[in-house]
């Protein structure tokens, strides 16, 4: 499978195994990855394939799926928030790796998360590929920008 597509079909079985509603709206190719989304997640792909896959969201959809995470009610983007999207991403990446047919062993690092209301990051100069999602309505990407 394509790492496209493997990213993709995890997304959509992470995202509804939690319950939550997921459906595939596009895909973008941009010359750069960057993003003006309120939450952020990055994390590297660091041996076999290098790169980074970067996770995108709105406040209240990073809200949602912490909320889904920790099993209850989550109205803030608090160190416990943080750390239920954190590993979320973990979760997604390694999904994302095993559906990807590849004679490599790609290994990742830990997650980053960058949050705030007028954020513009510019995280690499090399294209990616932008799958755009939403969940229960709101917008939710996945980029993958490979070297």
């Amino acid at each position: 499978m394509a790492i496209k597509e493997a990213f993709k079909t995890a997304t959509l079985e992470l995202v509804e195994s939690f319950g939550l509603s997921a459906e595939f709206s596009g895909e973008a190719v941009e010359p750069v990855l960057a993003s003006a989304d309120e939450v952020n997640v990055t994390i590297g792909l660091t041996k076999g394939e290098k790169g980074v896959v970067l996770l995108g969201m709105t406040r209240k959809t990073a809200l949602k799926i912490a909320s889904v995470m920790i099993g209850s009610e989550t109205t803030e983007l608090d160190e416990l928030a943080e750390g239920a999207i954190s590993e979320f991403m973990n979760t997604l990446v390694g999904m994302g790796l095993g559906n990807f047919q590849s004679d490599e062993f790609i290994d990742f690092c830990s997650p980053t998360m960058i949050v705030g209301d007028n954020t513009y990051l510019m995280i690499s100069r090399v294209e990616s590929s932008r799958l755009q999602f939403s969940i229960d309505g709101q917008k939710f990407c996945v980029s993958i920008s490979l070297e």
